[in-house]
């Protein structure tokens, strides 16, 4: 940065060249305060510079110089530094204002944008929480939301699904979080002092969710598997040999199906019969060997491919699978979830007394900081392979009632 004084005129202007790097200021000699500032790519502009409250530097871009004549400029510039000399800092009040009126939808935005590492699936979630539980108050200012209004909300919300409400509540709270650090008044001070979620805990009005616990049952497993085996002969439809092979590995790998739709071809490696999930929920990359019957699936799903996923659907990655589970529901008699095969997957895996180290990284669960043990413990594909196999073996057991 280099730093010039001379009366700033339109020649000034028109024939002062540009820094070979960063900014160049000329400073007026005529108006203190009044200064010209052009940009190692050539652009000019008029400012004006001054110490606001608490002796705070502030530089004020006035306008740029080819929409504003030297005259104008400096009669702006006036204007301007006579306003910062009573104290007040139209920048920074102009900043609050807008702080201030910030609305609920404009804080996610903001949100979303400062957390470089938030999944694009963790992000629709959130958005989806916003619309669901708080549609009529996106518009409205996040100042404005009282604990009067959390606690109403969650209640009502809590009649039509308790562990929704208490989720909507934790993206609030986070939102609400990030706009106290984020927004701030003309003296630096947050507007929102006290986060309004937090009287839910101090009331202890979180709604008690039990962790599900639900798996196939073995003597489920028979008319599940054959529900979804002969999902192609259902209806005739592109999606459907893909979504058949989908249900199947997610519960032969047990993976999450976010990881399992969108598993892309160029994961899977015939040659050292594996395939690795990138996109995992804590962010660590997952390498899994395939047993004999998911490289069954995965052959045949490279050789139908129309895209570059291993599941695809009509647009693209499977997205939607929900009227598959009504169907295979109702073909087997058998209410699951998509998260219920995972668990089938673990407890079936438990029940061969499979390894505890062995187990968490089958399903890429992160050792416990204090579990010492496990940081001497280094698994290899290859030492993975047999459980693998040994899992799926039990579950196509299982499928066929009890006898290969």
């Amino acid at each position: 940065m280099s730093t010039s004084y001379a009366e700033i005129t339109e020649r000034i202007v028109r024939e002062s060249e540009p820094p070979a790097k960063g900014q160049r200021f000329i400073r007026d000699t005529k108006l203190s305060g009044f200064g010209l500032r052009i940009t190692d790519t050539g652009a000019k502009a008029f400012i004006v510079e001054a110490r606001v409250k608490h002796g705070r530097p502030r530089r004020i871009t006035i306008a740029r110089c080819q929409s504003m004549s030297v005259m104008d400029a400096r009669r702006e510039a006036r204007r301007v530094l006579g306003e910062l000399a009573t104290g007040d800092d139209p920048v920074a009040e102009r900043q609050a204002e807008k702080h201030r009126n910030v609305t609920l939808q404009e804080v996610f935005d903001d949100y979303v944008d400062a957390r470089n590492n938030l999944k694009e699936s963790t992000r629709n979630d959130y958005q989806e929480a916003l619309n669901t539980s708080f549609a009529d108050w996106l518009n409205k200012p996040i100042a404005n939301i009282t604990e009067e209004m959390v606690a109403r909300r969650h209640k009502d919300r809590g009649k039509a699904s308790p562990s929704r409400a208490n989720h909507a509540m934790r993206v609030l709270r986070a939102l609400v979080n990030f706009a106290m650090g984020r927004y701030r008044d003309a003296d630096g001070k947050p507007f929102i002092l006290e986060n309004p979620v937090k009287r839910l805990s101090r009331e202890r009005s979180w709604f008690r969710v039990d962790r599900r616990r639900t798996i196939i049952k073995p003597y489920l497993w028979p008319s599940w598997f054959r529900a979804v085996s002969e999902l192609r002969a259902l209806k005739s439809n592109a999606d459907v040999e893909s979504v058949r092979d989908y249900f199947l590995f997610l519960a032969f790998t047990g993976l999450r199906k976010e990881e399992a739709a969108g598993l892309p071809l160029s994961a899977v490696d015939f040659r050292d019969r594996t395939f690795a999930i990138i996109d995992t929920k804590n962010s660590d990359p997952h390498v899994l060997p395939m047993s004999g019957f998911l490289e069954e699936i995965l052959r045949r799903r490279a050789e139908a491919a129309t895209g570059d996923y291993v599941f695809s659907g009509k647009t693209g990655r499977l997205v939607d699978v929900r009227h598959w589970i009504v169907r295979i529901i109702g073909e087997s008699g058998v209410r699951f979830t998509l998260h219920d095969l995972r668990r089938t997957f673990v407890t079936t895996a438990e029940s061969l007394d499979i390894s505890a180290y062995a187990l968490k990284r089958l399903l890429n669960h992160r050792a416990a900081q204090s579990d010492v043990t496990a940081g001497y413990i280094v698994h290899d594909i290859e030492r993975l392979r047999r459980p693998m196999q040994m899992i799926t073996d039990k579950l196509l057991e299982d499928a066929r009632g009890g006898d290969l």
